[in-house]
């Protein structure tokens, strides 16, 4: 089973919904993103800082998950949601990618299985 296949973000599902999908699509502006068509090969260093980050986002999904369901207002979920974003963003930047890459990567893992199984394989490695 692939890792990428597994919610690691986008499994907050439901009414509760965090908008923290691994694409961190409100993070990064559009203009920015590549066209899948466009996209440049990842280097294995990227990919490498991207099963980092992943797993660093993984693990802030899961701890706030809980916090967001029992919240009892939209106000607590999103000061929630903020919250949980800018500690995701912040452990894309501390792997040393930008959120634009972030979001490539992920996109071209569902897409490519190459870069699936390169991303699977590093994802292993750091565990």
């Amino acid at each position: 089973m692939r890792f990428m296949n597994l919610a690691i973000v986008a499994g907050i599902a439901g009414a509760t919904a965090l908008a923290l999908a691994p694409n961190l699509g409100a993070a990064a502006p559009q203009q920015d993103m590549r066209v899948a068509q466009q996209q440049a090969p990842f280097t294995d260093a990227e990919l490498k800082q991207y099963a980092v980050a992943v797993l660093e986002v993984r693990q802030i999904n899961e701890e706030y998950m809980p916090k967001l369901q029992a919240a009892g207002s939209d106000d607590q979920r999103a000061a929630i949601r903020s919250e949980a974003t800018d500690l995701m963003v912040e452990a894309i930047d501390g792997a040393g990618l930008t959120v634009t890459t972030y979001n490539e990567i992920y996109n071209a893992s569902q897409s490519d299985p190459n870069v699936a199984d390169k991303v699977d394989r590093y994802i292993r490695e750091v565990q």
